[in-house]
């Protein structure tokens, strides 16, 4: 092993953490089917062998789905019925069974022919959802496939000890297994964000890279392997100097959650006694667990558009309805944040008529999208409002650039709250309504906007490439994605002061929130709320819980003075060793491992 080269495998991060540990591969074999030629006779007793594969697919799934129910949650046992209901379609059994009488070939050619066909279909059209849906559909024909020929799937039983389980894709009947064998990290060849795979292992929170082509001959059975699922990276072979690292990197780890679970009972105040809230961002009702366990007060920022880009159809008002009211039972006594939908730019959704843009990120999206199509814009914001009864849910909308769009926006929320009255329908008629600031001409107009809103939150991710005029997913021009610019500090200070001007609350909601390098200047700007991922909710927590807000506000007053990223983080790192226990500088977030720097 000593011989052989580190090799750096990129994927799709979908679960964030870090771990290392030995590979355990799995190759599957595939099924080799031929095609054979039938007896007219014959075809009556293949029909018969073939429904009979059905019913024995259909009890293995059941007992699938009672494990998943059991060991997860009914909600995510629920991805199995996608496949029950695909078995008992009576238009494609009939279909298969008419084609083995006309054609007289065998169940199992006439199967694979007709998973071929639906694969192709599915993997061509611009759904994201239906693309990560293909591996579960190719799941349930290669389970009935298995079953006519008396084949046993394979059972992920891992040995003893830690591995990272390397596979070409999972299909929903075996994340259960997965799971319940303790896997510490997945890589897999296929899979995408919106993948069953990717929604299980960020609410079991395992560190999961997706989409890492050829993994599972790239990887050699013996070693080791680091898998990032903050970065989407995996190393294979990596030097000793790399592993002792990432060792210390998670024994520190370890440390850092033994001592941030002290912190869970206590409230966000600064030494001095300046409160402010601390609450979480999701995108799935399923992260509420980790909102709980990291203790965050709330979610600042529910990401709605997973609603629309997870599913074949445009969800419905009750089946969005029954999520946001799920949602505000489960993070009672606090409060949630509903962002309307954020499709667009780089997350599209099939229920939108497009066509190419080519700079998606400046064309058509979010709020744009929904006062083009007010018809589904008003049934987002009647489950909303329904769901409001509680008196512990917000309305938010994204990439609001002018006041005029905040003018049409309150107009169509004014419609369908006049709508709900007429139909005796409760809701909460003081609900909070607040934009995101994500675009530089609504920071600059920030005081008109305020008059008209109840909060902003800021988003920082789009504000940062919106004023540095460089995509974020843009590898070419990711040097001048700067969240520490002065440009765009000083304009959150600028919101901020605005907000406050005009009496609202000021949240903050990018990757900025969670970012312990900024947390005291955060802090001393003033806002009144940070929003997070939960996991980084217990450090933001301990920082706040060791400064002076007196001291805060002086770091925040002092950024005026500098004209370059590098000064902004030179100084910042000097005032965080000066205002800090070293206890806290010690933490891994304060020194993130990166690979790149190795190699």
């Amino acid at each position: 092993m000593k011989n052989q080269k580190m090799a750096i495998l990129e994927g799709i991060g979908v679960s964030d953490g870090i771990i290392l540990a030995r590979p355990f591969i799995i190759n599957r074999a595939e099924l080799i089917v031929k095609e054979s030629k039938l007896g007219k006779k014959e075809a009556e007793a293949e029909i018969n062998r073939f429904l009979e594969a059905i019913e024995l697919s259909k009890e293995q799934l059941r007992k699938v789905r009672a494990a998943m129910a059991k060991t997860t949650g009914e909600k995510s046992a629920q991805i199995i019925d996608a496949q029950l209901v695909f078995l008992e379609d009576t238009s494609m059994i009939n279909e298969i069974t008419g084609q083995i009488r006309s054609e007289l070939k065998n169940p199992e050619f006439i199967l694979d022919r007709k998973m071929k066909e639906t694969i192709s279909r599915l993997e061509k059209v611009n759904n994201q959802y239906l693309r990560d849906r293909t591996h579960d559909f190719q799941d349930v024909f290669r389970r009935v496939t298995a079953n006519l020929l008396g084949f046993k799937r394979e059972i992920l039983k891992k040995p003893e000890g830690e591995y990272i389980l390397v596979i070409d894709h999972l299909a929903p009947s075996e994340t259960t297994q997965v799971f319940h064998e303790g896997f510490c990290g997945i890589v897999t060849e296929m899979g995408g964000k919106t993948s069953h795979v990717a929604i299980m292992a960020k609410t079991m929170e395992i560190p999961t890279v997706l989409g890492v082509v050829d993994a599972t001959r790239q990887v050699p059975p013996e070693g080791i392997l680091i898998v990032d699922g903050s970065r989407g990276k995996v190393v294979v072979n990596p030097p000793s100097p790399l592993i002792k690292k990432y060792e210390e990197y998670q024994k520190k780890l370890g440390l850092q959650r033994r001592e941030f679970s002290k912190l869970k009972p206590l409230i966000p105040k600064a030494l001095d006694g300046h409160r402010i809230t601390l609450s979480a961002n999701i995108e799935l009702p399923e992260e509420i667990r980790a909102v709980n366990k990291y203790n965050a007060e709330g979610v600042g920022l529910f990401r709605t558009e997973v609603i629309y880009t997870t599913q074949e159809e445009s969800p419905t008002e009750e089946e969005q309805y029954q999520i946001y009211r799920q949602l505000a039972q489960d993070v009672k006594p606090h409060s949630a944040i509903i962002r309307t939908f954020d499709i667009g730019g780089d997350k599209f959704s099939s229920h939108f008529d497009h066509s190419f843009e080519p700079n998606p990120f400046l064309g058509w999206r979010a709020i744009r999208i929904g006062l083009t199509h007010p018809e589904l814009l008003k049934i987002q914001m009647r489950a909303i409002l329904r769901a409001s009864v509680l008196k512990n849910l917000k309305m938010m909308f994204p990439m609001i650039s002018t006041l005029d769009e905040i003018y049409e926006v309150k107009k169509l929320l004014d419609e369908t709250k006049d709508e709900l009255r007429a139909k005796g329908q409760l809701f909460d008629e003081k609900i909070q309504i607040g934009i995101m600031i994500e675009v530089p001409s609504a920071a600059l107009i920030a005081r008109e906007l305020a008059k008209h809103v109840d909060f902003f939150s800021i988003g920082t991710n789009d504000l940062t490439q919106y004023i540095m005029a460089a995509d974020r997913g843009n590898a070419r021009v990711s040097y001048l994605y700067q969240s520490y610019n002065p440009a765009v500090l000083k304009l959150i200070q600028q919101v901020v002061v605005a907000g406050h001007f005009e009496g609202i609350w000021v949240g903050l909601c990018g990757e900025l929130a969670g970012d312990p390098r900024a947390t005291i200047m955060l802090l001393g700007m003033g806002l009144d709320e940070f929003s997070t991922n939960p996991i980084s909710v217990p450090a933001v927590k301990k920082i706040i819980r060791s400064v002076n807000f007196s001291d805060a506000q002086l770091v925040a007053e002092e950024i005026r003075r500098f004209t370059t990223e590098k000064e902004m983080i030179e100084f910042l790192d000097r005032k965080n060793k000066e205002l800090l226990p070293a206890e806290i500088l010690d933490n891994p977030l304060f020194s993130p491992i990166k690979v790149a720097d190795l190699v």
